[in-house]
C-alpha cells in the first residue's frame, strides 16, 4: 500500500492502528480503496460546500449593506417627515362663526376675525378681494367700470 495514494487522513489513522502501512493487511486492500474514494469524494463536497458558503456569506453581506443603507435612508425621511408634523398645524372640529359679520368665537369666548382665527392655527395666510357678488352692493355704478376695465378682453 502506498502512502502517496491514500489520502493524508486516512494513511494517519492506519498509521495509528498498525504502526506502519506495510503492516496493514492485503485483504483489507479493497475496502481502503472504498474508503480512500470516500475520503476523497468528501472532500470535493467539503470544497464545494465552503466555496457555496463563501459565495452565500458575500451575498448576504451585500444584502446586508443595501439594509443598512435603506433603513438609514428610511430613518432620514422619517425624521424629516416628524419635523415636517411638527411644522404642520391643522384646523379641525366644530368652528363656531357668526352667521351676520362671520367673526369666530375662540376657546376663551372672544370673538376673532376669521382671518386672524385662521391664521393663528394655520400656516394659511390671507389676501384681500371682493367677489363678483359683493363688488355691485358696496360700490354700486364704479364696480361695474373698474370690473370692466380689469376683466381681459
Amino acid at each position: 500500500m502506498n502512502a502517496e495514494s491514500l489520502h493524508k487522513l486516512l494513511t494517519r489513522q492506519l498509521r495509528r492502528h498498525f504502526g506502519s502501512l506495510e503492516a496493514v493487511p492485503s485483504e483489507l486492500y479493497p475496502f481502503l480503496k472504498v474508503v480512500d474514494q470516500a475520503y476523497q469524494q468528501a472532500d470535493e463536497e467539503r470544497g464545494l460546500m465552503e466555496r457555496s458558503l463563501e459565495t452565500v456569506s458575500a451575498e448576504l453581506a451585500e444584502r446586508l449593506q443595501r439594509i443598512a443603507a435603506v433603513t438609514e435612508e428610511l430613518r432620514k425621511a422619517n425624521s424629516e417627515l416628524v419635523e415636517a408634523l411638527g411644522q404642520v398645524k391643522a384646523l379641525s372640529g366644530l368652528i363656531p362663526i357668526c352667521a351676520h359679520c362671520k367673526k369666530v368665537r375662540d376657546d376663551q369666548g372672544y370673538w376673532n376675525a376669521v382671518e386672524s382665527f385662521i391664521g393663528e392655527r394655520s400656516d394659511a395666510r390671507f389676501s384681500h378681494s371682493i367677489c363678483q357678488s359683493c363688488g355691485p352692493k358696496l360700490y354700486g355704478d364704479v364696480w361695474a367700470e373698474v370690473s370692466a376695465e380689469m376683466m381681459p378682453p
